[in-house]
């Protein structure tokens, strides 16, 4: 497995490290949260549906197979959480009340 190593606030040019992990131990966990992610994207994709027109405007968190939806995104991990603290796969989103394409262009 290799893991991507850089900081938040490194100015563009500092060098990327990554790292070769040959630990099981920590190989095994990193497969675990992978399979634990795929879960619960599966899940959304299956039920986007039903989630979305109550989630437009909102955070949308899935753990355990299941849709919290709240304010803010930190409400939204605290219910996920609270109701699955095992799950490693938690998804959070925010859902855009807007449909279609989002153009970022330069207005000015």
């Amino acid at each position: 497995m290799i893991r991507l190593i850089s900081t938040q606030d490194a100015p563009w040019g500092v060098p990327i490290v990554l790292e070769v992990i040959t630990d099981p131990v920590e190989i095994a966990k990193e497969r675990e949260q992978s399979v634990a992610f795929h879960r619960n994207d599966s899940w959304l994709r299956e039920h986007y549906a039903e989630v979305i027109p109550d989630a437009k405007g909102r955070y949308l968190a899935v753990a355990g197979r299941e849709a919290f939806i709240a304010d803010t995104s930190s409400e939204a991990i605290a219910l996920a959480t609270s109701a699955h603290p095992d799950d490693q796969g938690m998804i959070i989103r925010y859902i855009s009340p807007h449909r279609g394409p989002k153009i970022y262009a330069n207005r000015g």
